[in-house]
């Protein structure tokens, strides 16, 4: 293997138990010639052992680490990492038709997804260096858990970075269409090869358990940015009464109706394709429970202000549509908003909407989406609830 030596004091990073080496951190002449996604040491300025990983020159991320042994990473390492990242789902997600079953850099298989809806495993890959290893997960996986069908997702756009190209492609089995799963007892149509992700996003599980603990029987819930509903038909099945869905695709909710109807309440179920701000300046009914779940507004750390703005542009127009006592869970899934920076957009948001709140709880990514503590971009979701107590500026809280 090719020996990569890190400039500076760059190296504490990695030693601190962080799995990336940025390009920066290298001479460009050590670069030069490393092939996308080839095996490479790496070493300390001062040529201490650091690790082995996958080394990618058209990268901003020129080094994955993948092992802390100095032996190149063979199929054997696959395995045991994939055993060990089922263990973990085991604990937490026993006998779940539904999970994540790994999770890249956290679970030490960098960029690699795998995500399981019944019968059907999805797996995403967005690192060059893990694409000799794409059939031997996908056979490990299935055979493992027994599912029928593989599909390969990788749709995500960060493979154009790493020069590979975009695709979705059945690795074995069948696909005739969306499949029916039971997800925390709530049945839900997900379409694995067009849907969003791998299907469902699956990171807020625990976020929303705790959500339809505070839903009362009968509350009316807004679901924006709410996909294919599963925020919404969670808080159904909890016993709100009725539900209203409102996203930009038109698919999505199209996924929504039909899991409301197979799990028997499609006339509490309603739909609005529609831009969520322009939703939410129209809108005049009042609203027990609003979710707030966008994508990232903050892809990358030059849009973070932008960002800020949009957040709280959005928290204070869904806080005006609650109702005395009604709560608010507000999301943000960028790395780059930290939990201090969404409170604050929150704090600024309520005074801009007049509503007194309280913070009653708080919520990270779900129990199969691990952390690395080392790694700040393993921990990108963050998710408040906002108690609404009434209105402030002279009137008075309810």
């Amino acid at each position: 293997m090719r020996t990569l030596r890190m400039e500076k004091d760059y190296h504490t990073r990695i030693r601190r138990g962080h799995r990336w080496a940025w390009r920066g951190d290298f001479d460009p002449a050590a670069l030069a010639g490393v092939a996308p996604g080839e095996a490479v040491r790496l070493e300390s300025s001062a040529g201490a052992f650091l690790g082995v990983g996958y080394a990618n020159p058209l990268s901003h991320i020129a080094v994955r680490v993948v092992d802390g042994e100095d032996r190149e990473p063979d199929a054997a390492l696959v395995r045991r990492r994939l055993a060990e990242a089922l263990a973990w789902r085991e604990r937490v997600r026993p006998g779940a038709a539904v999970a994540r079953l790994v999770f890249g850099e956290s679970d030490g298989l960098p960029g690699l997804v795998a995500d399981r809806y019944g019968p059907v495993l999805v797996i995403s890959q967005s690192v060059a260096g893990m694409e000799r290893w794409t059939d031997l997960v996908a056979e490990e996986l299935s055979g493992r858990l027994g599912t029928d069908t593989v599909i390969l997702r990788n749709t995500n756009l960060l493979r154009r970075l790493e020069g590979l190209e975009v695709e979705t492609r059945l690795l074995a089995g069948r696909w005739d269409g969306p499949v029916t799963v039971d997800h925390d007892g709530v049945r839900m149509v997900v379409d694995c090869w067009a849907g969003r992700k791998t299907g469902l996003f699956l990171d807020h599980r625990e976020n929303r358990r705790l959500l339809s603990q505070l839903v009362h029987e009968g509350e009316f819930v807004l679901d924006l940015f709410s996909y294919s509903g599963l925020w919404a038909h969670t808080l159904l099945a909890a016993g709100a009464g009725r539900a209203v869905c409102v996203d930009g695709d038109a698919a999505a909710l199209e996924l929504a109706r039909a899991s409301a109807a197979a799990n028997g309440w499609a006339n509490r179920l309603e739909t609005v394709t529609q831009n969520v701000e322009d939703y939410l300046a129209a809108e005049t009914r009042r609203f027990d429970l609003v979710v707030l779940d966008p994508p990232a507004f903050a892809k990358k750390k030059r849009f973070l202000d932008d960002a800020l703005a949009v957040y709280r542009r959005h928290i204070a127009l869904a806080l005006a549509r609650l109702a005395p006592g009604g709560v608010l869970a507000a999301a943000s899934c960028s790395s780059f908003t930290t939990r201090e920076m969404l409170l604050r957009e929150a704090i600024a948001a309520a005074a801009e909407a007049g509503r007194a709140v309280q913070l009653v709880a708080e919520g990270c990514q779900a129990l199969d989406h691990p952390v690395l503590p080392a790694m700040p971009e393993t921990h990108y979701l963050k998710c408040m609830f906002f108690r609404v107590l009434g209105q402030v500026n002279g009137c008075s809280c309810s």
